[in-house]
Parts: C-alpha cells; structure tokens; sequence
C-alpha cells in the first residue's frame, strides 16, 4: 500500500461495523495502478487499529479519514506530511536512509519470503 493510498483511507474502510477487517479492498480509482487490489491487515496491525480507533471520539463516523490531519482535522492527512512524520520517526529512532516505500518494500520482502502469493504482494 502506498502512502498516499493509507492517507486516504476512511474509517469506514478499515472497521466498516465497528470492527478492524482482516483485508481491505482498494478500489481502482483511489490507486495509483489505477487497478483494484487487496491489502491484508496484519493481526497486529488490526489490534493497533483497534485501540487507536477506541481512542477516536468521531470512531462511529464511517466517512471520517482514518488519519486526519492536524490542522483541518476534517480532512485527511496527505502524503507530504505522513513523509514529514515517519522522517521524524525515524531519526528519532536513529534510522538513516529510510523512507515511507522502504517500508514497503521491506513489507513486501517480507511477505515473499514467507510464501506469499506474488499476486497478493504486487
């Protein structure tokens, strides 16, 4: 998943009924493929949804984003600055050299070497 793709996720997307999904399907006119694709959702990665989204005082709002942005907190966060924040993360956490797509490149190597479909990955 691209970053741009994560900053315009709703919540309705990921816990359409309240719940964290295991899959989400990205539709083919909010890619940058301009293809439809799923993303599996880690279990881990569904618990940090989960609590995040209990944190949220609109969770119940299914057209809100996902990760709105700070400084109109109707809209969503965009790319640039989701790229801002992990940057900070990282140096904070004394990684150089790394970005937003090499984590996901780092992802999908991951997947791979753990026997996933290269149709799921791609």
């Amino acid at each position: 998943m691209r970053i741009s793709e994560l900053c315009a996720l709703s919540i309705g997307d990921v816990a359409p009924h309240g719940k964290v999904l295991a899959q989400v399907v990205l539709e083919k006119h909010s890619t940058q493929s301009g293809k439809s694709c799923t993303v599996h959702i880690s279990k881990q990665a569904q618990r940090t949804l989960e609590a995040y989204l209990q944190a949220r005082a609109d969770r119940d709002n299914l057209t809100a984003p996902l990760f709105p942005s700070g400084r109109k907190p109707s809209g969503p966060l965009t790319a640039n600055s989701a790229v801002t924040i992990l940057a900070g993360m990282f140096a904070q956490a004394g990684i150089s050299g790394a970005s937003s797509h090499s984590l996901r490149r780092t992802h999908a190597n991951a997947l791979r070497r753990e026997g996933a479909d290269l149709s799921i990955i791609q």
